[in-house]
C-alpha cells in the first residue's frame, strides 16, 4: 500500500472517529429530535460513515485483487520462464548426443575434436540445469504440491550429466599428450547415453524420464 493511500485511510479514521463523537453526543444529549439541525446533523454523518467505510472496503477489496492478480501473472511468467529454460537445457544436451553420435566411427571410436566439442557443450547444459534446480528451491512455493519431484528429477538429470562431465576430465588428466581419437569402450558414462534411449538404461533413466516428468507437472501448472 503507497504511503498516500495510507494517509488518506488515516485521515479518513481520524474524521470518522471524531463523527462517531459527535453523533454520540447528539445522540445521548437528546439534542438530534426529528426536525431539529442536531437530527439533520446526525443523518449527514451516519451518511457520510456509511458512504465512507463502504467506499475504503471497497478500495481495500479492489486493491488486494490487483494485487493477487499481479502476483499470479508473476508466478505464471516464472513457471513458463522455468519451463522454457527445462526444455531449452534439455534439447541442447540431446543435440550434443546426437552429433557424437553421428559421429561415431566405425571402429567404435570417435575423434577427440568432436567428444572436446560437445562435452563442452554438456558441461554448458548442466549448468543450465544446476541454475534450474536453484530457482525451483528457491521459488518452490509457486510450483505446488509436486514441487519437491520436480526438484529432484531436475537434479537427477544435473548429476547424470555431471558423471559424464567427471569421466571427460579423468581422460584429461590420463592423456598426457591429446590423443587424434577415443574408443568409445573406454567412456563407460558417454557410452551409456549413446544407443537408443530404451536401451541405454542409464541415459533414458537418469535423464529422459525425469525430464519429462518435469516437464507434464510444471505444464500443468502454467497458465496459457
Amino acid at each position: 500500500m503507497s504511503t498516500e493511500k495510507k494517509n488518506l485511510i488515516l485521515a479518513f479514521s481520524i474524521v470518522g472517529v471524531i463523527a462517531i463523537g459527535v453523533i454520540i453526543f447528539l445522540v445521548a444529549s437528546k439534542r438530534a429530535v426529528k426536525d431539529t439541525v442536531e437530527f439533520e446533523i446526525v443523518k449527514v454523518l451516519v451518511q457520510f460513515m456509511l458512504v465512507g467505510v463502504l467506499g475504503v472496503l471497497i478500495s481495500l477489496l479492489v486493491q488486494n485483487y490487483n494485487r493477487q492478480r499481479d502476483k499470479g501473472v508473476l508466478v505464471n511468467d516464472l513457471r513458463k520462464t522455468v519451463l522454457t529454460d527445462l526444455i531449452t537445457a534439455y534439447s541442447d544436451t540431446k543435440r550434443a548426443r546426437r552429433i557424437l553420435m553421428g559421429n561415431r566411427l566405425a571402429d567404435d571410436r570417435l575423434t577427440y575434436k568432436i567428444y572436446d566439442e560437445q562435452i563442452r557443450n554438456v558441461i554448458a547444459t548442466q549448468l543450465a540445469f544446476e541454475l534450474i534446480a536453484h530457482q525451483l528451491k528457491t521459488h518452490e512455493a509457486y510450483f505446488g504440491k509436486h514441487a519437491e519431484s520436480i526438484i529432484v528429477n531436475v537434479t537427477r538429470m544435473e548429476k547424470y550429466l555431471g558423471e559424464i562431465i567427471d569421466e571427460y576430465k579423468d581422460v584429461l588428466k590420463a592423456e598426457v599428450q591429446i590423443p587424434t581419437t577415443l574408443t568409445i569402450a573406454s567412456l563407460p558414462k558417454l557410452s551409456s547415453s549413446m544407443g537408443k534411449e530404451k536401451e541405454a538404461n542409464n541415459f533414458g533413466k537418469e535423464f529422459v524420464q525425469p525430464y519429462r516428468s518435469a516437464v507434464a507437472e510444471i505444464r500443468k501448472q502454467v497458465l496459457t
